[in-house]
């Protein structure tokens, strides 16, 4: 049962970023959920899709990293049946121009509390989404690669930057960095050897996480590729309404 409400929740948070599901409606009473694409926000960067309206819904701005290029790609990982467990599938690609390092935006909608409200009718379950939904999911991608022998100790995993960094830098509440040592077969593409999670996330606007898969090499100057990615997302003092 808790697979199946995990992977239902993960297929909702999933499919409201793509094209063609801007708004979500749950009817609790006949337990259904309706994709409805009715959001005037425009896409202001065209290669996120309708990623670009989700940031925008937040009051996120982007700047494209120097030396990396915008891929776009989507991966499931099909041939990584952990990593596939760990992340489902992740869009918005970005690589840097020597291919070492690339790294993947996740864009999640923001719950509110309305949404939540229908999800705990619909599942019969409270649920905690609003402004702490970002700790359940860095929670999940934890012990979902590690397995429960974390349950008790993830947060020891995670790396909190101080608060008035977070202000300053991202306009942002909380900055959080973690990692994931991969087991050699989960090698992504077999050079892939390393993951980086660098998670911003600002009370009452949502949050983003970049996932980054890097090399040996890469390794080696980690914190220039991590700089270049950590300075492309920002949040805007105030949120632009459409």
């Amino acid at each position: 049962m808790r697979n199946f409400l995990k992977t239902t929740m993960l297929s909702i948070l999933m499919l409201a970023s793509y094209p063609l599901y801007a708004q979500l409606k749950v009817d609790a009473q006949e337990r259904t959920i309706t994709f409805i694409d009715d959001d005037p926000t425009p896409i202001l960067y065209q290669w996120m899709g309708t990623n670009s309206k989700t940031l925008t819904k937040k009051g996120m701005v982007y700047k494209k990293p120097k030396r990396f290029k915008e891929i776009g790609k989507t991966e499931c990982f099909n041939d990584y049946p952990l990593l596939k467990e760990t992340f489902t599938c992740m869009g918005n690609q970005l690589q840097s121009n020597d291919k070492q390092f690339i790294t993947f935006i996740v864009n999640r909608p923001i719950l509110d509390a309305e949404f939540q409200q229908s999800m705990e009718k619909l599942f019969r379950k409270k649920y905690n989404l609003v402004d702490k939904q970002h700790q359940d999911q860095l929670r999940n991608i934890l012990i979902d690669y590690y397995g429960d022998s974390i349950a008790e100790s993830w947060q020891d995993s995670l790396e909190y930057y101080p608060p008035d960094k977070a202000k300053k830098t991202w306009s942002a509440d909380t900055i959080i960095r973690t990692s994931l040592h991969l087991h050699p077969r989960d090698y992504y593409e077999e050079v892939y050897k390393h993951v980086d999670i660098f998670l911003i996330q600002r009370q009452g606007r949502g949050y983003v996480y970049l996932v980054s898969f890097y090399t040996d090499k890469a390794r080696r100057r980690l914190r220039s590729y991590q700089k270049r990615v950590e300075g492309m997302l920002r949040y805007e003092d105030h949120v632009t309404t459409f």
